[in-house]
Order: C-alpha cells, then sequence, then structure tokens
C-alpha cells in the first residue's frame, strides 16, 4: 500500500515507521464500540461476495485500524457523507435494529469532520448505489447479453 511520506524523515525510516505501526480490524461486538481516528486509505477489495470497501483510521495511539465497508448501512452513510482521505472519523456501532419491513439491519453512527475540498476521485464510493456510479447497472447488463450463452459474437 502507498504511504504518504514524512518529508521531514528519510523515507527508509518513514517505511520502518510504517512497519513497526500496529494494524488491526475493527470488528464490533457490542452496542457502542466505535473508532475515531483520521482516514489515512480507502480501498476496494475483491471478496467472495464482490467488491467490498474498506476504511483505514489512523488513530491517536497511533493504531492503524481498518474499518470493513461490507454492510449497507455503513457504506451508506460513509458515501453520503463524501468521506475521503485527511478527514476524521467516528463510527459507532448502534446494534441490530428491525426495519418497519421486518427486515433486521446493523446499524451505525457516522459523524465526519471534513478536511479539505472534495475531490470525487478520492471519495468513499457505494458500488451498490446508481449516484455514485452512473450507468453501472446498465453496463453491467449490456456485458450480460454480450457474454450469454445465446449472443452471437460481434466479428
Amino acid at each position: 500500500m502507498t504511504q504518504k511520506i514524512d518529508k521531514s524523515a528519510s523515507p527508509l525510516d518513514a517505511i520502518r515507521a510504517a512497519l513497526a505501526r500496529t494494524e488491526l480490524d475493527w470488528e464490533p461486538q457490542e452496542v457502542g464500540e466505535q473508532v475515531v481516528g483520521f482516514v489515512a486509505a480507502i480501498e476496494y477489495m475483491a471478496t467472495k461476495n464482490g467488491e467490498t470497501p474498506r476504511i483505514a483510521l489512523d488513530t491517536e495511539d497511533g493504531t492503524r485500524v481498518w474499518v470493513w465497508c461490507g454492510r449497507t448501512r455503513l457504506r451508506k452513510q460513509l458515501a453520503r457523507n463524501k468521506v475521503q482521505p485527511g478527514d476524521a472519523l467516528g463510527v459507532r456501532f448502534e446494534g441490530n435494529k428491525t426495519a418497519a419491513s421486518g427486515n433486521t439491519y446493523f446499524d451505525y453512527r457516522v459523524d465526519v469532520y471534513r478536511v479539505g475540498e472534495r475531490v470525487p476521485g478520492e471519495m468513499f464510493r457505494d458500488a451498490d448505489d446508481d449516484d455514485l456510479l452512473p450507468g453501472a447497472k446498465q453496463a453491467s447488463s449490456e456485458a450480460e447479453a454480450i457474454w450469454s450463452d445465446d449472443a452471437e459474437p460481434d466479428f
């Protein structure tokens, strides 16, 4: 992963510091568990369930905490808040909730202190959100049609 290098230190010292840093995944179990830090990176990882975003938060004690954003409610809030690297971010687990439809979901509270102008290519995006990825569903349908068994080759 690419790191921003502290120009006051040598590049090798910066890399040593990055390698010495403690990293962990945030996996809340109890209502009220939270993580707070500065967004260091946003990555989109290929998983068995498709693309799953994760955010690296650098906390006050120097730990890098990875927040996996596979839960719909969390992804939607991060996308709506246009989170990007450099922002201060807090996420609190609110527990399991029941919607009016009777469906249950994991709920989160997200608070963001924006730092700097929003940069479209750096903002958190939700691959399920058509507004953030215009034409994504149409392109997917076209690709399926091209590669289906019934489609005639176009050459």
